[in-house]
């Protein structure tokens, strides 16, 4: 049986070749196709190639712990940046945009009073899909931790907890494929605070209970800093401080053991 991994590589490669046929196809084509259906194929093309930049995205594409990963010194304490995946976000926003865009061709050679009307509903579906990663492109997501608590920037949600009010680090499943890494809080803790943000579409999901909720999938490896983080969550506070300044970053960046 091939592996999940060389499934996923047999998709991206199928689609790769597949758009690649479709988008070429009016230099090679006799008779050669109009302008108008030139531009379609081009369009479908690129579309299937989107379908394999997606799949990539979310399946394939390498991990960068290093890079992902910054030390803020300050007199105050060191404070830990964890960047944010975005390779996701830039797939999301060129499919939507893609689709997008070939659904208005198909509005605009089917006519705005005749067959191209059913291509409305689909410009409306998959432009909704564009505004919100490029948003959290713009933000600059990131994860702080410093000795005192954690800040997040996320995709579409900024939150914040004090360590002192930490209960549980916990892998959860809120919805099917979107497993987080959840940072549950006590009942009355006056540390939280969440505030999600969007222009169509809460990238980050939103929930009632007192959590933080930090997607698998914004992460390069999100195993390794949900241990990180139940490291923090155990210590006092000038432990976290030595923690911080000292193994701690080179753990997240896969150089060596957490030291607690």
């Amino acid at each position: 049986m091939p592996s999940r991994r060389g499934l996923h590589w047999a998709s991206v490669v199928f689609f790769v070749l597949l758009g690649l046929l479709f988008a070429t196809y009016p230099l090679w084509a006799e008779p050669r196709p109009s302008t108008r259906a030139t531009v379609g194929w081009v369009l479908f093309g690129l579309a299937l190639l989107s379908v394999s930049a997606c799949t990539w995205a979310r399946f394939l594409a390498p991990a960068h712990l290093a890079a992902a990963v910054r030390v803020h010194r300050s007199a105050a304490g060191d404070v830990v940046e964890i960047r944010l995946r975005t390779v996701l976000l830039v797939a999301t926003a060129l499919t939507g945009a893609v689709w997008a865009a070939l659904a208005v061709w198909a509005l605009v050679a089917g006519g705005p009073t005749g067959a191209g009307l059913l291509a409305v509903p689909f410009v409306l579906l998959f432009a909704a899909v564009v505004p919100d990663p490029v948003r959290a492109l713009l933000r600059r997501p990131s994860l702080r931790l410093d000795a005192d608590g954690l800040d997040l920037r996320g995709w579409s949600l900024d939150a914040h907890l004090d360590w002192d009010d930490v209960v549980a680090v916990d892998l959860a499943v809120p919805r099917p494929q979107r497993p987080v890494v959840r940072l549950t809080s006590t009942a009355s803790a006056t540390s939280l605070r969440r505030t999600w943000r969007r222009v169509v579409l809460n990238l980050d999901q939103r929930v009632h209970e007192p959590v933080v909720d930090l997607p698998f999938l914004a992460f390069d490896d999100a195993g390794r800093v949900a241990a990180f983080l139940t490291i923090l969550r155990g210590l006092p506070r000038e432990e976290r401080l030595a923690q911080l300044a000292g193994a701690g970053p080179d753990f997240l960046r896969d150089r060596l053991p957490p030291q607690p």
